[in-house]
């Protein structure tokens, strides 16, 4: 019995941790917290700086574009990003925020929700791409039978936590992927 509980004890040690949204970050941009680069979380000066202000940009638009993926988020609240690390260390955070927002929005890769962009749909894979997930995940469980937009909330899925609009707009391809 002692052996047993001693197992057991082993196996509960064993149990991955979770990783966090800022651990992936991490792990493809190492730069966010080497000290060399603490300039990075200062906006160079557009117009006397423009080869320094566009690679700042570059590097930026792919962290919070990362950020929203590993995160699975599809919407981003600007405010509450101002909390979040990495960005909670910008200068002039609102800035900072904004500016790559509209660069991702500026790159088709999002649009904003709001009129006042205080919301930002972030598109980390394409809507054809979501409907082939949601097809496969769907064929999977109930291949005869219709998925309703509630088991698709409920499935535990990255796709589970898409805005209604989009699973609206991914039914329809998938219905035309159906009459094929």
């Amino acid at each position: 019995l002692q052996l047993i509980e001693t197992e057991i004890i082993g196996e509960k040690a064993v149990v991955a941790k979770e990783v966090s949204t800022y651990e992936l970050l991490l792990n493809d941009h190492p730069w966010l917290e080497e000290t060399r680069y603490i300039f990075m979380y200062s906006i160079p000066n557009k117009k006397t700086n423009t080869k320094d202000y566009k690679s700042w940009k570059t590097e930026w638009l792919k962290v919070l574009f990362d950020y929203a993926r590993y995160a699975i988020l599809h919407i981003l609240y600007i405010r509450k990003m101002h909390t979040v690390k990495p960005f909670a260390n910008f200068e002039d955070r609102d800035t900072a925020i904004r500016e790559l927002a509209e660069g991702l929005v500026d790159k088709k890769q999002a649009e904003w929700l709001s009129k006042n962009k205080e919301k930002l749909r972030v598109y980390w894979k394409s809507l054809d791409n979501w409907a082939e997930d949601i097809y496969e995940w769907a064929m999977e469980i109930s291949p005869l039978e219709p998925i309703l937009i509630f088991e698709i909330r409920e499935s535990n899925q990255e796709f589970s936590n898409l805005p209604r609009e989009d699973i609206e707009k991914k039914q329809q391809i998938l219905h035309e992927l159906d009459k094929e």
